[in-house]
């Protein structure tokens, strides 16, 4: 009756049929399901219909009913949460992991991930994860380990450009990171930002940037062979709980005795960082100077420490850390009279007498070594 009509509704149906054809279609490939563009020929893998246990491997091309192969380049958000797998095979051809993909695997035990781009909470909560390694390329989002909590080993081998908060949060265990970038500062945007890793072994050669930013579990920090360093941040930021940094392997530029790190300038030395965690360091006699960032951004903060010059046989210089950051120790060990009006007055207390030790005191009023020695021995002892 109207044929104007009937020719109209041909035309869209003929239209929505070629838009469907060139789109995203869903189509199950053997156990696993997938978004496939035949515009593109790429493909997602969304799910499964039987729930995968044991080693899951993405293949890198499907060959979908209309007899087209489709490259997979992605793994849909949510697509195998939950799920008992072990292990995890990605091929090259994979550049992007949606949210929450892997998240709460917890029979998951080791992971390589060598992608492009990885969006948030794609593996929180994997945890049985052991082992490691991360070589993302593009972005990191929000909380993508987050809660690995057995975690034993994770290596760095790069680290994108674009990346948020939280991303390694309540991750256990040693670090290892052989790249690192001096964009990462001190700010909850810092990719360990809230880690609980114990230990960090620094193997990559440049010292640049934060290394540590608000991780509380964090004990030790090994740097490996560093060929150069930059002094114009701290090298950790709360931290609380580091009580040794170390210098491991030869190095030019930096020195570390008794856990404490020292920037070699010819026979001299200047504390680089003190371990905030550290009660007790007696300054090596070779050190001149206190660096400007040798105590990280915390301003006017008083920590549980003693600092002992009583080995220095030269003037010190203690550096103004900038915008007035920077922790100070407790207590100073000054037998040799030593200029520290830095400290003076900013909560330390500066020792050269010590007439409650049975008066030993030199003519020129200055502790004599034995009673440093008393005054040293009763700190320790605390």
């Amino acid at each position: 009756m109207f044929p104007h009509i009937s020719s109209t509704l041909r035309t869209l149906t003929a239209a929505m049929l070629l838009a469907v054809g060139t789109s995203a279609m869903g189509e199950t490939i053997g156990t696993l399901t997938y978004d496939l563009n035949a515009s593109t020929l790429k493909a997602t893998v969304t799910g499964y219909t039987s729930a995968p246990a044991g080693t899951l491997t993405i293949p890198a091309t499907v060959t979908a009913a209309d007899g087209k192969n489709y490259s997979v380049t992605t793994v849909g958000a949510n697509a195998f949460r939950d799920t008992d797998i072990t292990a995890l095979v990605l091929p090259t051809s994979v550049t992007t992991i949606n949210a929450s993909a892997f998240e709460g695997c917890s029979k998951l035990a080791a992971l390589n991930l060598d992608v492009a781009t990885v969006y948030q909470h794609a593996f929180k909560s994997c945890t049985a994860l052991k082992t490691l390694t991360v070589s993302v390329k593009t972005r990191l989002s929000s909380g993508v380990f987050e809660n690995c909590c057995g975690l034993e080993t994770t290596t760095i081998n790069a680290l994108p450009a674009t990346y948020y908060t939280s991303i390694f949060a309540g991750c256990t265990g040693t670090l290892v990171i052989n790249n690192w970038s001096d964009n990462y500062g001190i700010s909850s945007r810092n990719p360990i930002n809230g880690a609980a890793f114990t230990t960090i072994d620094y193997k990559a050669a440049s010292v640049v940037g934060c290394i540590g930013y608000n991780m509380p579990h964090l004990t030790t920090v090994n740097l490996y062979s560093p060929t150069s360093v930059s002094y114009s941040m701290a090298l950790l930021s709360n931290c609380p709980n580091v009580k040794d940094i170390n210098v491991v392997g030869t190095s030019s530029v930096l020195r570390s005795v008794d856990g404490v790190t020292y920037r070699v300038n010819g026979s001299a030395l200047t504390m680089y960082y003190y371990p905030e965690g550290k009660a007790y360091c007696q300054l090596p006699a070779e050190v001149t100077g206190i660096g400007a960032y040798f105590a990280g951004p915390a301003t006017g903060k008083v920590i549980p420490a003693t600092f002992d010059l009583s080995l220095l046989t030269r003037s010190i210089s203690i550096q103004q850390p900038t915008s007035g950051a920077g922790f100070r120790p407790a207590v100073v060990l000054n037998p040799m009279g030593h200029d520290l009006s830095y400290f003076n007055g900013e909560g330390t207390e500066i020792i050269t007498v010590a007439p409650a030790l049975e008066g030993d005191v030199n003519s020129d009023g200055k502790v004599n070594m034995y009673d440093i020695d008393k005054v040293r021995h009763a700190i320790l002892q605390q």
